[in-house]
């Protein structure tokens, strides 16, 4: 397979080399004990048969690297940009190597040491610096999401502005108080995609936050979670930003997240010394807090249309992956699908526009149950799954919604 087309060497990350990284990377790397437990649960390997496209085959690259046996080659590097970072394998690890943080850590010290693709960081930066998103929400708000695709240079780029949502941005700070007699108080963690490219889902969260009780706050100071600039070893940064949210969020009790891909990334917090396993601790996702705060007298409207439940990688991370099922289960008459299997559908942070034809490939599969089974709605806990799935959604001509579970849950509020 060939390597990241955006590959050069010309565009480093931020400052100098860790000096500690190969230690690190040597010690999470030497927990693992080539068993190939992990070898069944990678979609890379699934669809390569090749060892270096596996976990395990990473692993060994990376120790190889640190310890001076191979040299940091484009070769070697392809290795670790194709991996989806899905950690599917790290669920499965009877060892538990922490493989995410693995992944992070062999991705940093390459971009240190041999730098990376220029686009890519371009991509993150417009997508994650509060003014260029501003410039593309204006833009994108005027020309539409189907004039964008059109304009959109190169074909990798007009597939992926494919899965752009209606533009109708959304701008919440401060409070909004419970309705009726106040359960509780939580924090919205909106991160920087939520605003324009999930409007609709953060619309949704304050309404039934507040509906079920629950008065919520958006700290002002918080930002991007940082899961764009880990993937593309961009560690400082991200650092940076974990930084950020960790005070942004110091006096909350409870922080809700939308984004199974975001929740995932704050989660890894946990790493970074007390405050931040303190943060970590705090996190839930909107659907459980939803499902524990459930209003005995709610009503819902019923709906007889079919909804596939896609289930993100990064929410089975968390834990939560009963809860948009649970959640979807309180509308009347509404059939549920589950989509079969549990495969990355190569929806994964820039994945899209670094790795466009194997994330194409992944994503087969859910389009090609979507077209036999007649539904009406796709519904998604990750904004990254939902652009990619509402691309090749489009591509392919289907009549099918992308939503949050949220979303559907709002509709049918009676």
């Amino acid at each position: 397979m060939k390597s990241n087309q955006f590959t050069t060497n010309d565009f480093r990350a931020l400052g100098r080399p860790d000096p500690t990284l190969p230690s690190r990377i040597a010690a999470d790397a030497d927990r693992c004990v080539m068993c190939g437990y992990c070898l069944p649960h990678c979609p890379t390997f699934a669809l390569t048969r090749d060892e270096a496209e596996s976990p395990r085959g990473r692993i060994g690259l990376a120790l190889g690297l640190v310890q001076g046996r191979l040299e940091p080659t484009a070769e070697l590097a392809g290795h670790f940009e194709r991996c989806l970072g899905c950690r599917a394998c790290e669920r499965s690890c009877p060892s538990q190597v922490p493989y995410g943080r693995l992944l992070a850590e062999v991705r940093e010290h390459l971009a240190a040491t041999r730098g990376t693709g220029l686009l890519p960081h371009l991509a993150a930066g417009a997508v994650t610096a509060a003014a260029t998103r501003k410039l593309l929400a204006g833009g994108l708000r005027v020309l539409g999401p189907r004039a964008t695709q059109a304009l959109a240079p190169g074909r990798t780029l007009r597939a992926a502005a494919g899965g752009l949502p209606p533009l109708r941005p959304v701008h919440p700070r401060g409070h909004y108080p419970a309705n009726g007699t106040e359960r509780g108080r939580v924090a919205l963690f909106v991160g920087c995609t939520g605003e324009w490219l999930d409007a609709e889902t953060l619309r949704a969260a304050i309404r039934l936050l507040n509906r079920f009780g629950l008065a919520v706050s958006v700290p002002s100071r918080q930002g991007c979670c940082g899961a764009m600039h880990t993937g593309l070893g961009d560690g400082e940064r991200a650092r940076r930003m974990a930084a950020a949210n960790i005070e942004a969020f110091a006096d909350v009790d409870t922080t809700v997240t939308f984004a199974s891909g975001c929740a995932a990334a704050l989660a890894d917090y946990a790493d970074r010394g007390d405050e931040g396993a303190q943060f970590a601790s705090r996190l839930r996702d909107i659907s459980e807090v939803l499902a524990a705060f459930w209003p005995e007298e709610l009503e819902l409207h019923p709906l007889n249309e079919a909804v596939v439940l896609h289930t993100p990688c990064t929410l089975r991370l968390t834990g939560g992956q009963a809860a948009p099922r649970a959640l979807l289960e309180r509308i009347p008459s509404l059939p549920i699908l589950p989509l079969p299997g549990e495969q990355c559908c190569g929806g994964a942070g820039a994945y899209p526009f670094t790795q466009p034809a194997i994330a194409a490939q992944l994503r087969e599969p859910a389009l090609a149950f979507l077209r036999d089974s007649g539904a009406r709605f796709l519904a998604t806990s990750n904004i990254g799954c939902a652009l990619h799935l509402r691309a090749g959604i489009r591509q392919a001509g289907l009549n099918v919604e992308v939503l949050h579970p949220a979303v559907l849950l709002a509709r049918q509020l009676a």
